[in-house]
C-alpha cells in the first residue's frame, strides 16, 4: 500500500473477496500525498498483511492468491486523449502512476507542478542511470512509437517550447528508428555519450539546456521537467488504454543471475519469485534493488517490489570486494571526479565528529551535501575504502533535520 515517496494508501478489500488485474485495492487518502493500489493479476485476497519493501518496513499489503486466468476489471477512463492538463493529471492519479528510484513522488503531482510554473522544456530521461541497467532501451525499442506520441502529447498539454528526448548515442540502430518515429511531431532527438552519471537530473538539464539547476532546487526552477520513460510508458498506458499502473519493466542482472534480462514483473512481486524464475548460475552474496552504484542492499530476498523498483542486481561473490578502511592518502581523486564538485573527505570528517549544536549544523551545511547526486563515484574511486558516499548521505540527512 505504499508504492512512492508519499503516504501509503488504505486497504479497501477484505479476505476471501476475489478481485481483477486492474481492480483499486487500495485507496488513497484525499489529505495524503499517496496514489491507489490497483491488482497486479485476478485472484482471491488471502488476508492483509505486513510486509518490507526495499524502503520501507512494515508496510500495510493486500496479499492476493493469483488463479492464473489474469482477467482485468473493466477501465475506469475511456481511452481517448485528454482535453487539458486537469483532466490528464486527474485521470494519471487514478491510475496510480509514480516514478522509479529513491525519490519516486507521483507522477500527477509532478505535471501539475510543471503546469503551475509554465514549463518551457519538457525531457524524456532515457538514458539508462547506471551500469547493467537496459530497461530504458527495451521500452524505447519495444513501445517507441507509443513513448513519441505520449510525449508530444504531454508537450501540449504542458505549453511547452521544446521537447526533448535523451538517449545514449552509442545505441546506433534505436537512434535511426526513433529518428523516423519522430518525423512529423515536436520530439527532438538529443544524442547524449552516457558517461556516468549522465542521466542525473541536474546534469541532464545542464547538458541539454546550459542551466544549472540551483542548490536544493529542482529542473522547475529552469523551466523544464524531467520523465524518465518508464513514467512516459505507464502514463501512456493510463491515458491511451486505460489501464492504470500494474506493472514495471524491472532489469535482473548481476553475476549470479542464469538468464539476466528485462522482465515485466507484477508490483509486488516477492524478490525470491524473480530470482526463481531467472534462475542462478552462482551463489547470490547480495541483492540489491537498484544499480550497482546507488542502489540498495536488502537483507532478505522476501522484500516485494513496488513501482519504485526498476532493476534487481543479484551479485555473486566476485562482485562483492569489501576493502578495509584506511587512513585518507589526500590523493584528491574523489576531489576530482565528483560531478558537482563537492568535498567529501570534509563532509565525512564533519559528519563523523558531529555534536548536536547550530556551529556544527551550519558547517556541514557549508559544504553544501545536498547538491550531491548520490552517484556514489567518491567511494567508488577511493584507495583508502573510506564510506565517502554514506557520509554524504547521513550530512543530507542531518541537514534536512535541521532545516
Amino acid at each position: 500500500m505504499l508504492q512512492h515517496d508519499g503516504a501509503a494508501s488504505v486497504p479497501c478489500v477484505e479476505a476471501g473477496q476475489r478481485v481483477l488485474a486492474g481492480q483499486v485495492i487500495g485507496l488513497a487518502d484525499s489529505n495524503d500525498d499517496a496514489v491507489p493500489v490497483h491488482a497486479s493479476t485476478s485472484g482471491r485476497v488471502t488476508g492483509i498483511v505486513q510486509v518490507e519493501t526495499p524502503h520501507a518496513c512494515d508496510v500495510p499489503a493486500v496479499l492476493i492468491e493469483p488463479d492464473g486466468r489474469d482477467e482485468w476489471a473493466p477501465p475506469a477512463d475511456a481511452p481517448v486523449e485528454p482535453g487539458d492538463l486537469a483532466d490528464l493529471t486527474e485521470r494519471i492519479s487514478r491510475a496510480g502512476v509514480a516514478g522509479v528510484g529513491p525519490n519516486a513522488p507521483a507522477v500527477a503531482d509532478v505535471l501539475a507542478a510543471a503546469g503551475r510554473h509554465g514549463v518551457r522544456h519538457v525531457i524524456i530521461n532515457a538514458m539508462e542511470s547506471e551500469p547493467y541497467l537496459t530497461a530504458e532501451y527495451r521500452i524505447l525499442a519495444d513501445h517507441g512509437r507509443l513513448i513519441v506520441r505520449t510525449a508530444d502529447l504531454l508537450a501540449n498539454l504542458l505549453g511547452a517550447q521544446r521537447l526533448w528526448l535523451a538517449l545514449d548515442r552509442a545505441n546506433r540502430y534505436l537512434l535511426g528508428e526513433l529518428r523516423r518515429l519522430v518525423h512529423g511531431t515536436s520530439v527532438r532527438i538529443a544524442p547524449l555519450r552516457n558517461k556516468y552519471p549522465q542521466g542525473a537530473v541536474p546534469l541532464l538539464v545542464r547538458g541539454l539546456l546550459g542551466r544549472e539547476v540551483p542548490y536544493g532546487g529542482s529542473p522547475l526552477d529552469v523551466g523544464a521537467v524531467v520523465l524518465d520513460g518508464c513514467a512516459v510508458l505507464a502514463i501512456a498506458q493510463a491515458v491511451l488504454e486505460g489501464r492504470p499502473c500494474v506493472d514495471r519493466i524491472v532489469t535482473v542482472a548481476g553475476g549470479a543471475a542464469d538468464r539476466p534480462g528485462n522482465y515485466r514483473v507484477p508490483i509486488g512481486t516477492p524478490v525470491h519469485r524473480l530470482i526463481e524464475y531467472v534462475g542462478l548460475r552462482r551463489t547470490v552474496r547480495r541483492v540489491v534493488i537498484g544499480g550497482p552504484m546507488r542502489g540498495l542492499a536488502v537483507s532478505s530476498p522476501q522484500v516485494v517490489t513496488t513501482k519504485r523498483v526498476g532493476a534487481v542486481m543479484l551479485l555473486s561473490e566476485d562482485q562483492v570486494v569489501a576493502r578495509p578502511r584506511g587512513p585518507c592518502i589526500r590523493c584528491g581523486w574523489c576531489l576530482e571526479d565528483c560531478p558537482v564538485g563537492l568535498d567529501p573527505p570534509s563532509v565525512l570528517a564533519a559528519v563523523e565528529t558531529f555534536r548536536t549544536d547550530g556551529a556544527q549544523h551550519e558547517e556541514i551545511a557549508g559544504l553544501f551535501p545536498h547538491a550531491c547526486l548520490g552517484c556514489g563515484i567518491c567511494s567508488y574511486v577511493c584507495p583508502a575504502g573510506l564510506p565517502l558516499a554514506d557520509g554524504l548521505a547521513r550530512a543530507r540527512t542531518l541537514v534536512s533535520v535541521r532545516s
